[in-house]
């Protein structure tokens, strides 16, 4: 048997338009902590968040929050 019948499904290549897509569809969030330092002296800190998503993906719960006036989840 060839190498890729034997491998696992959750061991198989994604390809990198694969992986946007469905980051995209699905929206993802990044979030990261920097700090600049000098001489052991922390100068900046930095929390980061990065939202990442495709417009109907990112507009779906606000829109749904829009059109819901009382607010009840």
């Amino acid at each position: 048997m060839s190498d890729e019948r034997q491998r696992l499904p959750s061991q198989r290549e994604v390809a990198l338009v694969e992986l946007l897509d469905r980051a995209l569809g699905a929206g993802v969030v990044i979030a990261g902590d920097v700090t600049l330092t000098l001489a052991d002296i922390d100068l900046v800190d930095l929390s980061l968040r990065l939202v990442v998503g495709s417009v109907p993906t990112l507009r779906g719960p606000a829109e749904q929050r829009a059109q819901d006036p009382e607010g009840a989840s």
